[in-house]
């Protein structure tokens, strides 16, 4: 199998610094190392998703065929820079009830950063890539290539917008694409489109899609 850019995938993962494990896929490791989010990811290959270093073995890797890699600070999540590291007024913090921790990650509009820092009034706060500056050992497999077209709408509508499964449900039918989503996005007909039709081009351009008010059953309340 060779890979092309594109094309979606489902991979294992696990990216340790140190001895520390930062992120991986597999439960055990995730439990022993107290990580949330275990599970395999699926991906867009070729869209920076995953460090170039691993989808170079990737793009020709048979299914479960597993590799273990030690990446230099240039190959996995390059130098901490300068210009990521910002500084905040204390205020902005107390404005949203923030209690300041050192060390603490914070989102700033959907941006997160630890604080490195807090005197005087100000808070310094790092954006860096938590792993920049550091070298890393990554093990990883190809799990296999998503052909079903339901799941590539999925995974589309997830790893592009955010929309978990449980956000989203899909639908098709007779040339239809129905999605159903929470109320608030129902506006968002456009942006849905917008990002299918990028993403999947001819595979959908026969397909009508319909956005529907996602109805929340008492056991999902």
């Amino acid at each position: 199998m060779t890979l092309q850019k594109g094309d979606m995938i489902e991979v294992t993962l696990t990216i340790s610094s140190d001895g520390k494990v930062f992120d991986t896929t597999d439960e055990k490791i995730a439990k022993e190392n107290n990580l949330q989010g275990f599970g395999n990811k699926k991906v867009v290959f070729g869209n920076s998703m995953l460090l170039p270093k691993i989808e170079e073995k990737l793009v020709s890797a048979k299914l479960g065929e597993e590799f273990s890699m030690h990446l230099s600070v240039k190959d996995a999540f390059g130098d901490k820079k300068k210009e990521m590291y910002q500084t905040y007024p204390e205020k902005v913090f107390k404005d949203q009830e923030l209690r300041i921790v050192v060390g603490q990650v914070y989102n700033f509009d959907g941006n997160y950063g630890k604080v490195k820092s807090a005197s005087r009034g100000r808070v310094m706060v790092d954006f860096n890539h938590p792993l920049a500056g550091k070298e890393i050992d990554v093990t990883f497999s190809l799990i296999k290539k998503i052909e079903d077209l339901k799941e590539k709408i999925e995974t589309t509508l997830y790893v592009l917008i955010g929309l978990s499964p449980e956000m989203c449900k899909v639908g098709l039918k007779d040339k239809t694409i129905t999605l159903e989503v929470p109320q608030q996005l129902v506006q968002m007909q456009q942006m849905l489109e917008g990002a299918l039709k990028e993403q999947l081009k001819d595979e959908i351009k026969d397909y009508k899609i319909e956005i529907k008010e996602l109805q929340v059953t008492s056991n999902q309340k």
